[in-house]
């Protein structure tokens, strides 16, 4: 006795035409993850202590939108969930990063 439905199958509603905005959000998310990581490596190879100091001040503080908006942006876009949200939340963190670098 099969209980599947016969006719086509239902997708989700949520997904319906997210795919554009999944790509876009992995793949921005991920050219955010790359950059804070090269900015890190560099920034925390200083030998000096004042120079040591500002660098792990300045990924201290890049790593705030990093953690806050463009982690939860690329799970949510990786876990195919609310791919609209996924993107606003990388992009954000994108022009949070400007905003700090910009004011600090």
């Amino acid at each position: 006795m099969n209980l599947e439905p016969s006719g086509p199958k239902q997708s989700n509603p949520q997904n319906i035409g997210a795919t554009w905005p999944r790509s876009l959000a992995l793949l921005i998310g991920g050219a955010e993850i790359a950059a804070f990581i090269l900015f890190a490596t560099l920034m925390l190879q200083s030998s000096d202590p004042l120079g040591s100091a500002i660098g792990f001040g300045m990924t201290a503080l890049m790593a705030l939108p990093v953690g806050l908006l463009t982690l939860p942006g690329v799970l949510l876009a990786w876990r195919t969930r609310y791919s609209g949200a996924a993107l606003a939340l990388v992009l954000a963190a994108a022009l949070v990063a400007v905003g700090l670098w910009l004011t600090a």
